[in-house]
């Protein structure tokens, strides 16, 4: 509705400031005028073409992870958890793990109170501990002050439901 150019010039805060004054009503939600325009950008081709140009290197990164822990890469778990691993982190470099529901377990039960509450109440298939398993291993490569995110979000995906920075997420609808 009004041309973006000034965010050229914008630092990443300022810009944010820029977005949220320009695009927001009066309670801070996005316009309606605004979702209208950013629905129409979003559903163009060409956009969508560029943002699968863009995907193209982490979906097949996310499918040689997938590969490597021993899944085809049609199995939506897995590829979502490997695809956010390849955005996230790229490198993998674990070593094979095995399926084993008791270490998932304990691994699960060390984590922050809400995801901790979460994920007792569920049962864990041998696919989700072999993902928590790799995805406590993964965690454990980053620097520690990112650990838990790293953990939280491949976790999240795992186990198809979670926290994620404050957020509730849940995937199991799609994933399963």
């Amino acid at each position: 509705p009004v041309p973006i150019e000034p965010l050229l010039r914008l630092n990443p805060k300022d810009a944010v400031t820029w977005c949220k004054d320009v695009m927001n009503d009066k309670n801070g939600k996005l316009s309606k005028e605004w979702k209208d325009a950013w629905i129409k950008f979003a559903t163009n081709p060409v956009i969508i073409n560029l943002q699968k140009k863009a995907c193209d290197p982490y979906f097949h990164r996310a499918k040689e992870i997938t590969g490597q822990i021993g899944f085809k890469h049609e199995n939506k778990r897995v590829m979502a958890w490997a695809f956010d691993l390849a955005v996230q982190n790229w490198s993998f470099d674990i070593e094979k793990q095995k399926a084993d529901k008791d270490r998932a377990s304990e691994i699960l039960n060390k984590q922050e109170l809400k995801n901790r509450t979460l994920w007792s109440q569920a049962r864990i298939s041998d696919e989700q501990a072999i993902l928590i398993i790799y995805s406590h291993l993964r965690s454990l490569k980053s620097k520690p002050e990112f650990q838990m995110d790293v953990f939280s979000r491949k976790a999240t995906i795992a186990m198809g439901l979670g926290y994620v920075h404050g957020k509730k997420h849940d995937f199991k609808n799609i994933i399963n």
